[in-house]
């Protein structure tokens, strides 16, 4: 095992020499544990590459806009050094630097006892021993004091759902699934309420609910209904409980169809907002665009066609065979992924109830079924999301205490409680103390009016000031450079039971489950979703039944995330990806799915009792066709995108466009200046911009195919000033 660490540990100092690593041995586990971390100036590269959206200062145009290292003076709030970045952003920072490091040329190869890893030339190293079974997990920790807070203020609350902090701790992939499940939590009491009021008008007494166009003759009760004449057997209580029956059937059915159109348009309107909000509206870049996911294997290396770096190439062809899938991007590989559920996930979860309803043709059947499908299954999965991980937490975790205290004595044991109390609480004053009321930048109390007059003179002088925060920013990068921290040298390899063992947060939080992505928890409400929309007539009751779950679902699914799961890294998404494609497609289903329960119903033949089967089969496909047409017409109306949305992104697009004009101007008079005058100041910005953005660019991990060996102080950017 110490091998592999050693081995590892040299990798990622090759090609990630400003990444810092601590080795610690983890006795309970008997185990070895990389802490991994980068200084400030790492970080704002690495934000460069992982291209993460800051908001930019209003004279330079505002608005949200990809970091970039080179104009970092450009981004507000780049004087904070713990405030610029959020904790999620530094963690996936990180994680990205260290997925990306790729074999180089010719391979690699780790020799251990009892087998041979070999790495071939490209391929992510990382990802590699983790499928080798040599590295378990990776895994960003837990802030505990940022988990109380949202403990109250969201697990503990039935208040609003606090979105944007949501999105600040774990992502907004995360956050934009919590904002789907109470949009359609809330969209769902439109239903509930009418399957609600449809069962209390139907439980009833029927003989109080005739209306006054009804008369009995010889052949029984003969209603008008709507211009059309409902006729029935002699048994008028009977009849008349299967008429109102039918009654609110058909407006359920036809209900359904619109609330399903207007949820799901409403939602796309809601998630445009949230994504203009945080960032990620226009996250639409093509996929030759975006770096090859990890796993992603090439046969061989061609250049991308529209970058020209040199990238991994698999024959598209190959893509449509389900042995060979092997997707180029995270995206791609995700929304296959979700198709391939959705479509399995259908037929096992509503296959049973298609049969009782057209085959065996039995509607209390069918009611029965789907009423103990919505319970049981609402609670066993709360159950198993919950309840299930936190006690196996618990268990591991006792058995984690009882080896670590049981060969101590009760007084070593109280003895070694109070020396960890007193650690911490010393370790979080000295950690709490100079990166709390550290700046980011080193003002001295002496120079602090200097500082305000340096501002003054900046927003008047526009550009020449500029030297001055370059200036400010270098020292500080120097002085990060100067406090980094070296490798802790790797501990021997002792036993758990030798010297006093000590349960560290990283050794707790990786006996949790892992947690990477939000796709069973949408699974879970999809198929709820397709309950109440495809068999809700049947069982008025579905809606209210999905709204109960629903707001138990909320804070299941946040104290899952908050004390049951590690915490995952943060994604950046634009929207929910393929699971709006599956929602739309299922309410087209469902408009057929719903017409075909009014045929099945009978009601028909009740009208038209001399028409033919085929002639009732024909009423259903025009009512089908007349709906979906309807559903079309308001899906290509209802615009996607709100105006205001629309009016705030040009407005962005044309204050970006005039900054640019204006520093194109300042930069050409300081040049004229520059010639006429004896002294020349070198710009902090190079002349040949657009090609050493492109250079940077270029230079991910992925593109570094012919020189994966970088020099330290590049870290593969331009560092030139």
């Amino acid at each position: 095992m110490q091998q592999v660490v050693s081995w590892l540990v040299d990798i990622i100092k090759t090609y990630e020499p400003h990444l810092r690593i601590e080795v610690r041995h983890h006795n309970l586990k008997d185990c070895y544990a990389l802490y991994l971390t980068a200084n400030y100036k790492s970080l704002l590269k690495g934000a460069e590459l992982c291209h993460i959206k800051k908001q930019v200062k209003s004279r330079f145009g505002g608005g949200l806009r990809e970091f970039s290292f080179e104009e970092a003076q450009c981004f507000s709030g780049i004087e904070g050094r713990n405030t610029f970045l959020t904790d999620m952003e530094r963690a996936f920072i990180v994680k990205q630097l260290v997925d990306m490091i790729r074999a180089p040329s010719g391979g690699l190869t780790l020799q251990l006892p009892t087998k041979k890893v070999r790495i071939r030339e490209g391929m992510a190293v990382v990802p590699r021993l983790i499928s080798a079974n040599l590295i378990e997990n990776m895994l960003p920790l837990h802030s505990s004091e940022f988990l109380k807070h949202l403990q109250h203020k969201w697990v503990l609350s039935i208040d609003e759902q606090p979105l944007d902090e949501i999105r600040d701790y774990f992502g907004t992939e995360i956050a934009m699934y919590f904002s789907w499940l109470g949009h359609l939590t809330t969209a769902l009491w439109f239903p509930a309420l009418l399957g609600t009021l449809s069962l209390f008008y139907f439980l009833l007494p029927t003989s109080n609910l005739l209306p006054p166009l009804t008369r009995f003759d010889s052949e029984g009760l003969l209603m008008y209904f709507v211009g059309f004449a409902y006729k029935t057997k002699p048994d008028v209580k009977q009849n008349t409980s299967q008429l109102f029956y039918d009654i609110c059937f058909v407006c359920f059915a036809f209900f359904n169809c619109v609330w399903s159109t207007a949820y799901l348009e409403s939602w796309k309107r809601k998630q445009a907002e949230l994504a203009f909000r945080w960032g990620t509206y226009d996250n639409n870049c093509d996929s030759y665009l975006q770096d090859p996911r990890p796993q992603f294997q090439g046969e061989y290396f061609a250049p991308n066609p529209v970058s020209g770096r040199v990238e991994p190439y698999y024959p598209p062809w190959k893509h449509a065979i389900v042995r060979y899938e092997n997707y180029r991007t995270d995206d791609e590989y995700e929304d296959f992924l979700i198709s391939k559920i959705v479509i399995f996930q259908f037929v096992t979860a509503f296959g049973s109830l298609f049969y009782i309803a057209f085959y065996l043709k039995d509607m209390k059947r069918l009611q029965e079924t789907l009423a103990t499908l919505l319970i049981t299954r609402q609670i066993t999965q709360n159950v198993m999301e919950t309840v299930v991980p936190f006690l196996v937490e618990k268990v591991k975790l006792s058995q984690l205490t009882y080896k670590m205290t049981k060969s101590m004595s009760n007084t070593s044991l109280r003895r070694h409680v109070e020396e960890v109390r007193k650690k911490n609480n010393l370790s979080e004053s000295e950690l709490r103390g100079p990166q709390q009321s550290r700046p980011y930048f080193t003002i001295e109390p002496s120079s602090s009016q200097g500082i305000r007059k340096r501002f003054s003179q900046r927003r008047l002088a526009g550009r020449e000031n500029e030297l001055h925060l370059l200036e400010n920013l270098n020292q500080t990068f120097a002085g990060d450079e100067a406090q980094r921290s070296a490798r802790l040298p790797l501990p021997e390899f002792k036993p758990s039971g030798s010297g006093a063992p000590e349960l560290t947060q990283a050794e707790l939080e990786s006996l949790m489950a892992v947690y990477d992505r939000p796709l069973d928890d949408y699974l879970e409400m999809f198929i709820q979703f397709g309950y109440v929309l495809l068999f809700s007539p049947a069982f008025p009751l579905a809606a209210l039944c999905a709204v109960v779950n629903n707001v138990v679902e909320i804070r299941v699914d946040a104290f899952k995330l908050c004390n049951t799961v590690q915490r995952p890294f943060g994604r950046q998404v634009k929207d929910v990806g393929a699971w709006q494609k599956a929602m739309e497609l299922l309410g087209m289903v469902g408009v057929m799915v719903n017409c075909a329960l009014i045929g099945q119903s009978g009601l028909v033949q009740r009208i038209y009792p001399d028409l033919s089967w085929g002639g009732q089969v024909l009423i259903v496909v025009v009512l089908e066709h007349i709906i979906l047409a309807s559903k079309i017409f308001i899906d290509l109306a209802v615009p996607d995108v709100p105006h205001w949305i629309r009016i705030e992104t040009a407005k962005q697009e044309h204050f970006r466009r005039e900054a640019f004009k204006r520093e194109s101007r300042m930069i050409s008079s300081s040049k004229m200046g520059e010639g006429d005058s004896s002294a020349t100041v070198d710009l902090p910005r190079p002349q040949n911009l657009a090609e050493n953005r492109l250079q940077r660019r270029s230079v991910t991990p992925v593109a570094r195919m012919s020189q994966f060996k970088r020099d330290k102080d590049s870290n593969c950017i331009d560092d030139s000033y």
